[in-house]
């Protein structure tokens, strides 16, 4: 990659804007160029009329003020409020997923998944949002499915979810998302009176015929010597009859649209689910926690792939979510730092561009990507 530049002239003025661009050669030896990130106007001129100034958060001051740039080889006007940047050692660090975290998130915010656990787990008096913690929790789930341990240690900071979120590694600390699970099988039944009514808004879902299944999940563990626990040897459709699982029921509409989910004991046989089943659905829609509490998280996630696939159908009927997700798990969160003449850093947070198919896609779904974060500027050390 290197940093290209582009000279335009406009009503008599010139300007140059600043790209990191990729080289690509092709088979036949040819080379193409791909713009990476787009970093803007820097300035070209010295007449302060003619100025593009930026507002830029200066940690030194703590404060955002408007500041014009302009490159090392070119002086600004006398009295301006500028600052000088060196671009020939600029340098891209910390590469994290972007894309496919802003989308589920966007999910989140279309299912009012914010506002309905906002509601109903309220910040604890260390200050935790647990409604945030539960958001992270469901991405990981859909994304890049493991152990919370796996979470805590590698996944959270290899994305852009803190910069996407507004929060730090605390938010992924292993007994803060475990202490979150605790607090989420209360609400189980006012979840499924919400996802009712948000897929009838959403898509008009009808819920005269519903569907119902059984599929089972299976752990590597010994018998659990807790009578109560419903692990259990039973019949197993992945085939691993040596290890105990538990049964999940699921309930959707004939558009796969999920409505509401039950664990049973790994030994329950399928014909005898039925009938208790039907009493849960009429008074539903007729008018082991830990270990639910992880069906809890993971029904939330099939939720969101439901969502995306749902807004995808009227546009390509045979792209599954999967795909749209691990596209945009291409678009990336840099961070850009050019040093300065009066030795500070310039940061700027930058998103990678999308290419031609993710953004006609993103287009077609009514999908904005968010403005580039404002820049920063401090010392070196604060600037990482």
């Amino acid at each position: 990659m290197f940093l290209k530049c582009r000279i335009r002239k406009k009503d008599g003025k010139e300007h140059r804007t600043w790209s990191v661009v990729e080289s690509r050669r092709f088979s036949d030896g040819k080379v193409a160029h791909r713009h990476v990130l787009y970093l803007g106007e820097i300035n070209d001129s010295q007449r302060e009329a003619w100025q593009r100034s930026i507002r830029v958060f200066d940690e030194d001051s703590g404060q955002s003020r408007q500041l014009a740039l302009f490159p090392a080889d070119r002086l600004p006007p006398d009295g301006a409020d500028a600052v000088q940047v060196d671009l020939g050692r600029l340098r891209l660090e910390r590469p994290r997923q972007w894309g496919a975290c802003w989308l589920t998130d966007e999910l989140w915010r279309t299912l009012h998944l914010d506002d309905f656990f906002a509601a109903r787990l309220p910040l604890s008096r260390e200050g935790t949002d647990w409604e945030t913690i539960l958001r992270i929790l469901t991405i990981y789930r859909l994304l890049s499915p493991g152990s919370e341990w796996r979470l805590h240690r590698h996944w959270f900071s290899t994305t852009a979810l803190p910069d996407l979120l507004g929060v730090d590694e605390r938010a992924a600390q292993d007994d803060t998302l475990y202490r979150c699970l605790d607090l989420l099988l209360p609400h189980k039944e006012e979840l499924f009176g919400h996802l009712r009514q948000r897929w009838s808004d959403l898509f008009e879902a009808k819920f005269e015929v519903l569907l119902y299944d059984l599929t089972s999940t299976c752990f590597e563990c010994a018998v659990p010597a807790d009578e109560d626990d419903p692990r259990r040897f039973g019949y197993s459709r992945d085939k691993r009859g040596d290890c105990v699982q538990v049964v999940v029921a699921l309930v959707v509409t004939p558009d796969g649209l999920p409505l509401a989910y039950e664990m049973l004991p790994g030994n329950t046989a399928d014909k005898t689910t039925l009938r208790d089943m039907l009493a849960t659905i009429r008074r539903r829609y007729g008018q082991a926690e830990r270990i639910e509490a992880h069906l809890f998280v993971a029904f939330l996630a099939y939720c969101l792939s439901i969502t995306l696939r749902q807004q995808l159908r009227p546009l390509a009927p045979g792209l599954m979510p999967r795909v749209v997700l691990e596209k945009l798990a291409g678009l990336q969160l840099l961070d850009v730092i050019i040093p300065t003449t009066d030795s500070r850093e310039l940061l700027l947070r930058r998103r990678t561009e999308p290419d031609h198919d993710i953004a006609l896609l993103l287009d077609r779904l009514g999908r904005t990507l968010p403005a580039q974060p404002p820049p920063r500027i401090g010392l070196a050390s604060k600037a990482v």
